[in-house]
């Protein structure tokens, strides 16, 4: 192997192994994990101080590692010193850049906002960010997210992140490598970054599904390449036999399957419980591991329909020559105190349609439509200003917030057409199926020590003089194929993880699972800030941003507990928890004497049930409803 050599950063290079002064490589280790860790850490004994500092980079695998803190140092006599280099991999360098609402359009800049787009949209606004703190050493490469699973588990094409579906996120003063795994999440996918130092940029983010299929296969035996297996049951991961599976609670026909208040599956409704028949079974799964429900919400789902603007003549209008119904159509009239009184077939009571844009100046905002044209399919929206008193849709022409041909919209707070319905169900099963295959088994991971002169055989690197560069033979995201015929075991799996020596380069530890890891206390915390959004956003923590005193006063202690609990939903299933509200602390009180809001609340999240003990909290989310005077 090529020696190692650490290169400052005013050009200088040192050698990790030297005779004058005396220095010596005693362990070096490559981590990788998927969607998680890139580091390289040396162990360096040497005769003399070694002066390595931040910005020191190693090239090492095909990869370029920087150290981004200061090594560990510890003096071990007159002349021998000890150092712990930790380098990381160029995902980390995302750590430094913050991500602002700075969009290719030039809209304001902003640490705290929402955006509203597809998969590409924010991909290209993360990669905007990039460029103004790395320039053009940056590139946004391939966006896709794996293709729909069939019924036989077949995984189709990847799809185009133009193609994905449309989310509103929202941010609060966090960095791009936050981001971008959040992005992964949101959307289910991956990410690679390739290095190109010969190119230019010299490093593209790839959003993707990570790694390939490959044809190794290993098993015990001589010459099959597996030294040591061992397997272990991953923690905070149930599985369910049973899956009740719900949609959301948008656009649903009054009486919906016996006035369900969620989208069900098809075959739900029997007309007396919400719960009937809204679920999917797994048969191999309870025979083998008995009857375990679970539940699981898509709220992304719902009736529905994509409209794309076709033009827009004024600052309130515009038309969509393919919407196939009027909105406002009247299908009926009723007698009410002797007068006659239009019944709209697809008005909600006391609700008014919303025109909520998905791409475009507008994305993210919702506009009350106010008049339709079947005629010449014309929608006419309410305008609205913000607190900055910017108007929505900016009447001044030129401007970012205006309605343009070719942005897409959706309309909510609406009784949709019996096909919608219909297709939204089926696209609700289709989640559904797939989410009970993925959660109907026990987690499991494996760990394989592989055989070291079996991959030295494969990289033709026998000789007396070992090669320069030996190749990498596995990448985070890989499938291989494990064999083992006492355990039962054959099957293909991906590697979700893996460590290689740097001393000895063919000595791998795989890690094969799933489903890619996200650290317990990452999760946490990524909760604790969606769950600060959702309570400056609705003004739980102070009640009179954005709500007038009628609605603080209508707040009570059990709306508020749903709110809460709403928003740490996501994390009940991987962790246990405890959500009370309990008296005003001492020196705060109501802002408001007839407010009903008088309780401090409180989210704990602990590492083992919550009447143990014994259990450590590792996270706590709270939020006052009250003003401290």
């Amino acid at each position: 192997m090529a020696p190692i050599v650490l290169r400052q950063s005013n050009g200088d290079e040192v050698p990790v192994l030297a005779l004058a002064p005396v220095r010596s490589l005693e362990k070096g280790e490559q981590k990788q994990e998927l969607l998680n860790a890139d580091t390289l850490t040396f162990s360096v004994k040497t005769t003399a101080p070694l002066v390595v500092g931040i910005g020191v980079t190693v090239p090492i695998f095909g990869q370029l590692y920087t150290t981004n803190q200061v090594p560990a140092l510890t003096r071990k006599g007159e002349d021998w010193f000890e150092y712990e280099v930790k380098l990381e991999g160029p995902q980390y360098h995302l750590l430094r850049v913050i991500f602002f609402d700075s969009a290719t359009s030039g809209n304001a800049l902003s640490s705290s906002f929402s955006l509203t787009g597809n998969l590409q949209f924010f991909s290209t606004v993360l990669q905007s960010n990039m460029a103004r703190v790395f320039g053009g050493a940056w590139g946004l490469g391939t966006v896709q997210i794996p293709g729909e699973v069939d019924d036989t588990g077949t995984v189709g094409p990847p799809i185009d992140g133009e193609d994905t579906v449309t989310k509103t996120l929202t941010f609060e003063n966090e960095n791009c490598l936050s981001v971008l795994q959040r992005l992964c999440t949101e959307w289910g996918t991956e990410f690679q970054i390739e290095y190109r130092p010969n190119d230019a940029p010299n490093r593209v983010l790839h959003i993707k599904p990570a790694g390939q299929v490959l044809e190794y296969t290993f098993q015990y035996g001589q010459g099959k390449g597996l030294y040591e297996l061992s397997r272990r049951s991953v923690e905070n991961t149930p599985f369910v036999t049973r899956a009740y599976i719900f949609g959301s609670s948008k656009n649903l026909p009054s009486g919906y399957r016996g006035y369900a208040t969620r989208l069900q599956l098809p075959f739900a409704g029997s007309g007396t419980s919400s719960l009937d028949d809204s679920f999917l079974d797994n048969s191999a799964a309870i025979a083998a591991f008995g009857l375990i429900e679970g539940t699981q919400i898509f709220e992304e789902v719902y009736p529905h329909r994509t409209g794309t603007v076709g033009a827009s003549a004024s600052q309130l209008t515009f038309t969509d020559p393919d919407i196939p119904f009027n909105p406002l159509a009247i299908d009926r009239y009723d007698v009410v105190n002797g007068n006659s009184k239009p019944h709209y077939q697809y008005i909600i009571d006391g609700l008014t349609i919303k025109i909520h844009f998905q791409t475009g100046g507008l994305a993210g905002y919702d506009f009350e439509l106010v008049k339709f044209d079947p005629t010449t399919k014309t929608f006419t929206i309410k305008s609205f200003t913000d607190e900055r008193g910017q108007i929505f849709p900016d009447p001044v022409d030129g401007s970012p917030f205006r309605i343009a041909a070719g942005d897409t919209y959706v309309m909510t707070d609406i009784i949709m057409p019996d096909e919608y319905v219909e297709a939204a169900e089926a696209q609700l099963l289709a989640a559904g199926t797939q989410w009970l295959r993925e959660n109907s088994t026990p987690a499991v991971e494996y760990s394989l020590t592989l055989d070291e002169m079996y991959l030295q055989k494969l990289a033709n690197d026998t000789g007396s003089i070992p090669i320069d560069n030996p190749p990498n033979f596995f990448s985070v995201g890989d499938q291989i194929r494990l064999v083992d015929t006492e355990l039962g075991i054959d099957r293909y799996a991906r590697i979700i993880g893996f460590t290689r020596d740097v001393i000895r380069p063919y000595k791998y530890t795989l890690t094969l699972g799933d489903a890619p890891k996200v650290p317990l206390l990452a999760r946490i915390l990524s909760h604790q800030k969606d769950m600060t959004k959702v309570l400056n956003g609705s003004g739980l923590v102070d009640p009179l941003v954005g709500k007038n005193s009628t609605d603080i006063a209508a707040l009570n202690k059990a709306e508020i507990l749903q709110t809460v609990s709403d928003q740490i939903r996501v994390i009940a299933h991987a962790t246990n928890y405890t959500l009370s509200a309990t008296p005003v602390p001492e020196g705060f009180t109501p802002l408001l004497h007839n407010q009903l809001v008088r309780n401090f609340l409180k989210v704990a999240v602990y590492d083992g049930p919550p009447e143990n003990v014994k259990q450590t909290i590792i996270g706590q989310l709270q939020a006052i409803a009250i003003k401290k005077l």
